[in-house]
């Protein structure tokens, strides 16, 4: 044992100066020794978060900041070691015990402790940093302790803090005297993410499949992930079919070991996080969620939205995409008489125009034939686009009619059910020119001619026989 006062304070402070150096705390005065007293004592920890580690700011002195310096981190998860050499705790009343505090230098070695050494782990007090983002471990006796922060909570965290040690008590450097309450007030560095969404909207009638595809930059965390999960709550003119693929870099992960669908929410299982946490060990990562859907009306504006929910440790970001859809109402009517409506007509509509010579490029969207009110109305989906372009041809007329010269009708089609898309084509009912009479009416004039002519012919009979006799 060291007899000297001065030799027992540098060993103090030089070691005090070390351990805490990493949360802010460092040691400055050469307090005695012989005055530390074997009682319980206390360490409150006070996380914050910065944007860089170069905005840390002063270092701490052991005793309380008022107010705390940056925004208080909840949730946060700490254990506080008791360190033990050769299975005994130190003493810290004794200078012998200070070079065993200082021989293990500024930081804990990785793993801590290394392996073959006499020092080691006894017991452990875990704490978590409440609403404030401060938490008190009580009843602390004297000795050293190593403090690790284990997980962040609801914190997307770049950089936390490296485990450190603490002494208790913690020279005071205004009176050196010992404060056996000790704060400090380690700082990590938040990130946070992007998520994006887009849609591929085909062009044609709508009820058909509409893929929606959600995109999340996974940052790299100093912790592992404790959650992530991915919803789509679809609602108005959009209705959900099913979930499709769930990749992380390109790779398909599987359903129920990697995700589980927990009342249509996409919940990452714990082995689909630890997928996440080696993607990201050294860079970001990237997932994709497909999410299947059907459009199922055309809303007045004709913008269709679907807003998606995702959340990384509770952080919550909500990518927005939205489609377009319009209607075209067709009217079959005839040409000479417009209020007559004409059933029956079959119509075909293409999204591309007919070649040189008429004839149809590529599979028709849609077929339909005109119901009792000479009408058909197709909902449509126009993509991304505010209008789109669409062929419309006829290809069998209305009985007793002949289709047009030109069958094809170009027809642009707005979003929404505002503009009116509506396009009224007419159809000619031919009559043919005047033909000679036949058949019963031309047979009855010619017998009603003939007995006229009989009649005649008896009657000039009778003449000449009446001037016969008179005679």
């Amino acid at each position: 044992m060291f007899s000297t006062t001065g030799r027992v304070g540098k060993l103090i402070a030089t070691a005090s100066t070390l351990a805490l150096a990493s949360v802010g705390l460092i040691g400055v005065t050469a307090a005695n020794a012989e005055d530390i007293v074997n009682k319980e004592g206390s360490l409150t920890i006070h996380k914050s978060a910065v944007e860089s580690f170069d905005d840390r700011g002063d270092k701490g002195d052991g005793n309380i900041i008022d107010p705390a310096p940056g925004p208080g981190l909840a949730g946060v998860e700490f254990e506080i070691h008791e360190v033990l050499f050769q299975g005994d705790p130190i003493d810290l009343t004794v200078s012998e015990g200070w070079d065993k505090v200082n021989s293990l230098g500024a930081t804990p070695s990785d793993p801590f402790p290394a392996v073959g050494s006499d020092f080691t782990l006894g017991d452990m007090t875990p704490v978590v940093t409440g609403a404030d983002g401060s938490v008190t471990a009580n009843g602390l006796h004297t000795g050293l302790y190593y403090v690790e922060e284990v997980g962040s909570g609801d914190h997307l965290i770049s950089q936390k803090v490296e485990p450190f040690f603490v002494t208790i008590p913690y020279p005071n450097k205004a009176d050196n005297t010992w404060n056996y309450n000790v704060h400090v007030y380690p700082k990590n560095v938040k990130t946070g993410f992007d998520a994006t969404k887009t849609v591929d909207a085909p062009v044609g009638l709508i009820g058909q499949n509409v893929p929606w595809q959600i995109s999340v930059k996974v940052p790299s965390l100093a912790n592992p992930y404790e959650s992530l999960t991915i919803a789509d709550d679809m609602t108005g003119a959009l209705e959900f079919v099913s979930w499709g693929a769930v990749t992380l870099n390109g790779t398909t992960l599987e359903p129920n070991a990697d995700y589980e669908i927990v009342d249509g929410v996409i919940v990452f299982t714990e082995n689909g996080l630890q997928l996440v946490d080696t993607a990201t060990a050294d860079a970001e990562a990237t997932v994709v969620v497909v999410v299947n859907s059907k459009v199922i009306a055309v809303p007045e504006d004709g913008v269709v939205p679907n807003v998606a929910s995702v959340k990384l440790n509770g952080n919550e970001e909500k990518p927005d995409a939205s489609t377009n859809v319009g209607q075209l109402i067709i009217n079959k009517v005839d040409k000479n008489d417009l209020a007559k409506v004409l059933a029956g007509a079959e119509f075909a509509i293409y999204a591309s125009a007919p070649d040189a010579d008429g004839n149809p490029v590529g599979e028709p969207l849609a077929t339909a034939p005109t119901d009792v009110n000479g009408v058909i109305n197709w909902k449509l989906h126009l993509g991304d686009k505010l209008s789109q372009t669409f062929w419309v041809v006829e290809t069998k007329a209305p009985d007793g009619y002949v289709l047009p010269a030109d069958p094809w009708t170009e027809i642009l089609v707005e979003k929404g059910t505002v503009t009116a898309n509506t396009v009224e084509i007419k159809n000619f009912s031919p009559t043919g020119p005047d033909l000679p009479l036949t058949g019963a009416q031309g047979t009855l004039l010619f017998t009603v001619a003939g007995i006229g002519l009989m009649v005649a012919a008896g009657g000039a009979l009778m003449v000449r026989r009446a001037r016969r006799n008179h005679s």
